[in-house]
């Protein structure tokens, strides 16, 4: 295979990866939540509260770089 043709395959495959990443949290964030709900009464409620919020963060953040990028 040509080096151009490996170019254009790695350009094209970060291009869907990012293209996927702008609606990944469609999926993560309900799910994040409902694990958060089924979790809320247990005695490290502080530390899963803490927890959610980064993995929210780190989520939309992904997100934000993935439509900037695209």
């Amino acid at each position: 295979m040509s080096s151009s043709a490996l170019k254009t395959i790695e350009s094209e495959s970060l291009r869907l990866l990012l293209q996927a990443g702008r609606w990944i949290w469609t999926i993560h964030i309900p799910a994040v939540t409902g694990a958060v709900a089924f979790l809320w009464d247990e005695p490290y409620r502080n530390q899963l509260l803490i927890w959610y919020v980064v993995y929210c963060g780190l989520v939309f953040a992904q997100r934000y770089f993935c439509m900037v990028n695209i």
